[in-house]
């Protein structure tokens, strides 16, 4: 019915829309930077905690859609 190969994707992305794919993909490594300096930072107060945990949550979330990280589980059982 279809010849394979010939199918031409349904929408090409317009050079803005390249723009907004490239910031996209940037501010996914800022997040991943942001996070990952949370995970090294020693906390000195319970809002610090509160802040950290409210981050590390929300990105395991948007990036795996649960939670995966036992210790992060534990931290915020614990909280």
């Amino acid at each position: 019915m279809f010849d394979e190969g010939t199918a031409k994707p349904c929408r090409e992305p317009t050079p803005s829309g390249l723009i907004v794919d490239a910031e996209a993909s940037r501010m996914g490594c800022l997040r991943d930077a942001m996070v990952n300096e949370l995970r090294r930072r020693t906390l000195r107060t319970e809002d610090e905690r509160n802040i950290r945990l409210e981050v590390l949550v929300g990105h395991g979330i948007r990036c795996e859609g649960r939670i995966r990280d036992e210790a992060l589980l534990t931290e915020l059982n614990a909280a």
